[in-house]
């Protein structure tokens, strides 16, 4: 009977669990210091999304040994079941010991241990009794495997009804399907969805080797030039004291900062009758002329913010697995030590593009998005945005309505939303031009409504008791996309605007040189006079010297860097080869 089969096969599943979940309790005991420091719900936590984890890697890898079975092809599916348990067991097992090496699980570097076959020998050799353990286990579990598949011939006859085999595997495929995403809704399960308080440690518990490799199979592992070298060619690219030539008005410990991501915000179109509060903020602030995005899409913007260091082509960004690198350093943990308040705010919906996620895990506590934002419009239509978003307006009064205050510092992130295509028309009164949802008219007018609103925004800020103490700095994730700003120039495709606006702390004036988004935290740890060395690929905006002056550009899998007006390619720039390989390294 179909229902008879499907019980039997659960059984296998679940069987499969427990094996794992038994595995995921020796990686905890053989690390113990690494996860010492959390509570007991977190690790309980933890140990639920490793079984979330498990099932996805046994419904991908063994969606077609479970439907065999149901099927009637019962010898072939659980036999090839248990080798892909087998698989998924050895595999984590190894992860587990290369875990306390690089502070990480395996990932696709599992692909290239073939080419030292002498290491493969040397580690037969120091876990020869590990193995023969293992080897004990693993016929326990072979064991068991076979009391579990042994069945009763008469209930295994098919002659269920049509609509009971229809039914129950209907149920199979849902459940399969469901356990291949990992989740029901949104995005399917990636490293970002396992942090628990935004604690790695509570990811690197709930993950495994297999899920680890599967996530982040199309990783390259970058090898040009000896590490030792690439170091010291970076060394002379980079400022490692962060240092700073600006004047001060006044000397301020701990500044609140804001940093404002815009969408799309690009230089070319600004100008004083479509944009006049951002064409005549480049008078009150620190302005710089060839500031550049260092890729093309928002999460690249963003985790080169977050963690000073660009994103990489073939290498995951915030949110998608860059997170599990043990060397990653972020803006707003570094802060939180500082005794800063996080905030961090999008105006489309929390799980958009994992930005929430990617928030979190970078350390900002108080993390917000479009469905938690009250509706604060005045002139803005009612009407249904891209990706459930809130109008720029809109977010730009919920940050004024937050609980911020001059008696403890903080640190604010906010990305907009409303200027991304399809371009929806918040009022009649902002349509400069004809309006059209996919073109250029469209971005026009939005950026026309945007001025507006940033314009009310930094007047309401003027009047809080904190703004005295302020630095707020405007930028953009990458300019409009679809085609609708034209440039055969990598350059000018990269090319953002960069508002440092702090009037009573800083002297307005521009600086040309060369920069990128990931300067935006050494700037910040220069400001908050911090002498730490910290995991950055970037230099002190503060700093007006052209010598490490350069910028990171990457147009999906093209690297490129930028360095006075020079743009070099992979083949061309050895230094752009060292930047990649260390930006990437585990070490």
């Amino acid at each position: 009977m179909t229902i008879y089969k499907f019980k039997q096969s659960s059984k296998l599943v679940v069987f499969s669990l427990f094996v794992l979940s038994l595995e995921r309790f020796l990686f905890y005991f053989l690390n113990l210091d690494n996860f010492a420091k959390l509570s007991f719900n977190e690790i309980f936590l933890s140990f639920i999304n490793g079984l979330r984890v498990d099932f996805l890697t046994i419904s991908t890898f063994g969606a077609v040994s479970i439907l065999a079975m149901l099927f009637g092809f019962w010898k072939f599916g659980n036999r090839s079941l248990f080798i892909i348990l087998y698989i998924i067991f050895s595999v984590n097992l190894i992860s587990i010991g290369y875990f306390p090496q690089v502070g990480r699980h395996l990932e696709n570097e599992v692909f290239l241990i073939g080419n030292d076959l002498n290491f493969i020998f040397d580690l037969f050799i120091i876990y020869a009794n590990f193995i023969s353990l293992y080897a004990l286990g693993m016929l326990l579990i072979w064991k068991i495997w076979l009391n579990l598949t042994k069945i009763d011939e008469t209930k295994f006859i098919n002659n269920s009804k049509l609509i009971e085999k229809i039914i129950i595997i209907f149920i199979a495929i849902i459940l399969l399907f469901l356990g291949i995403r990992g989740k029901i809704s949104g995005k399917p399960l990636s490293f970002s969805d396992n942090f628990i308080n935004g604690k790695i440690q509570t990811a690197h518990l709930a993950v495994s080797g297999t899920f680890s490799i599967l996530k982040s199979k199309k990783r390259t592992i970058y090898n040009f030039v000896p590490n030792n070298e690439a170091e010291n060619i970076i060394n002379n690219l980079l400022d490692n004291n962060f240092s700073s030539n600006i004047k001060y008005k006044k000397n301020i410990e701990t500044p609140n900062i804001i940093i404002l991501l815009v969408e799309s915000l690009t230089p070319q179109f600004i100008d004083q009758n479509l944009t006049p509060n951002l064409y005549n903020l480049k008078n009150s602030s620190i302005y710089f002329n060839n500031f550049f995005a260092n890729g093309q899409r928002s999460i690249e913007g963003i985790t080169s913010i977050l963690t000073g260091i660009p994103s990489v082509p073939a290498f995951p960004d915030l949110g998608y697995g860059r997170e599990m690198n043990k060397n990653i350093n972020y803006l707003g943990k570094f802060v939180k030590d500082l005794n800063y308040k996080t905030f961090g705010i999008q105006g489309s919906k929390r799980s958009s593009f994992r930005i929430d996620q990617a928030l979190t895990i970078a350390g900002f506590d108080n993390v917000f998005g479009a469905e938690d934002m009250q509706n604060l419009n005045v002139d803005e239509v009612n009407i249904k945005l891209p990706f459930g978003s809130v109008w720029d307006g809109n977010l730009l009064k919920f940050i004024n309505h937050l609980e911020l205050n001059s008696n403890q510092p903080f640190l604010l992130f906010g990305f907009t939303a409303t200027m991304h295509m399809p371009f929806k028309l918040p009022n009649k009164k902002y349509e400069i031009y004809s309006h059209d949802e996919t073109g250029l008219n469209g971005y026009l007018n939005n950026l026309y409504y945007f001025d507006n609103k940033l314009g009310e925004f930094l007047e309401s800020c003027k009047k809080q008791s904190w703004f005295q103490n302020t630095i707020c700095i405007i930028t953009a994730d990458h300019v409009v996309g679809n085609n609708l700003f034209k440039s055969e120039s990598i350059i000018e495709r990269h090319r953002i605007p960069l508002y440092i606006y702090a009037p009573d702390i800083f002297e307005p004036h521009q600086i040309d040189k060369i920069a990128s988004q990931s300067d935006i935290f050494p700037t910040i740890i220069k400001i908050l006079k911090n002498n730490k060395k910290y995991n950055l690929y970037g230099n002190s905006l503060l700093n007006e010297n052209e010598k490490n002056s350069f910028a990171f550009l990457r147009e999906g899998d093209q690297s490129y860097l930028l360095k006075k007006d020079k743009l070099e390619t992979l083949n061309e720039s050895l230094e752009l080869k060292a930047l990649i390989q260390m930006m990437t390294t585990t070490k």
